[in-house]
């Protein structure tokens, strides 16, 4: 849920990866340096442990009434056509990156520069951005379609029931909408905004 949020106490940005049956937030260092040797040695998060305590801090944050209706009140005043084609060009931009990426990938692969399983690793993380950019302009859409009938009371008291029934692409939607980067530091800690949390050591892979 957090890939390409979250950034490895070294600068480069963590992603999920599977190691011994259990999903992990491993840095990319040596994804990036390859076939050079890696510079950075922190271990992996757990994916379930650190997925599931944003999210409970997003869910208070959403489940409080008067928050909901500020922060609603204040999106739906500036929602102008102008910033609803902004926000659309946007994503339409991301996809387009997106592409080029994934060209350059295919390229270095075909040239032999990149190897299978490094080649592998990068079409996964590109068709998840893809499949988030993907959600995310679908989201937008039926947002717009509905901002015009939105009622503040009924916003506020459904909230709670909405979230309980959200899936995971829409939660993954909320929380990229919500926070633009989650900081990871040696010892179980990690920051997002105005946000610091300890993990359990048991969160913890040594890479």
């Amino acid at each position: 849920m957090l890939t390409g949020l979250i950034y490895c106490d070294c600068g480069k940005t963590r992603t999920g990866e599977g190691v011994s049956g259990h999903t992990y937030y491993r840095c990319t260092d040596r994804l990036s340096k390859f076939p050079l040797p890696r510079e950075c040695y922190e271990g992996g998060i757990s994916v379930k442990i650190l997925d599931t305590l944003v999210w409970k801090q997003i869910t208070q944050l959403l489940n409080n009434p008067k928050l909901v209706e500020k922060q609603a009140e204040r999106w739906l005043k500036s929602r102008t056509p102008d910033e609803q084609k902004t926000s659309h060009r946007g994503l339409e931009s991301e996809l387009e990156q997106i592409t080029h990426e994934e060209s350059r990938y295919a390229k270095a692969f075909g040239e032999g520069i990149m190897s299978d399983s490094v080649f592998r690793e990068r079409m996964k993380s590109i068709e998840s951005k893809r499949k988030s950019a993907e959600v995310r302009q679908s989201e937008l859409d039926k947002v717009e379609a509905r901002v015009a009938v939105i009622n503040i009371e009924t916003l506020t008291t459904e909230t709670p029931r909405i979230i309980d029934q959200l899936t995971f692409e829409e939660r993954k939607t909320i929380v990229r909408n919500l926070i633009t980067k989650i900081n990871c530091y040696p010892g179980g800690s990690y920051n997002m905004g105005s946000f610091t949390r300890n993990i359990s050591n048991t969160g913890w892979f040594k890479c």
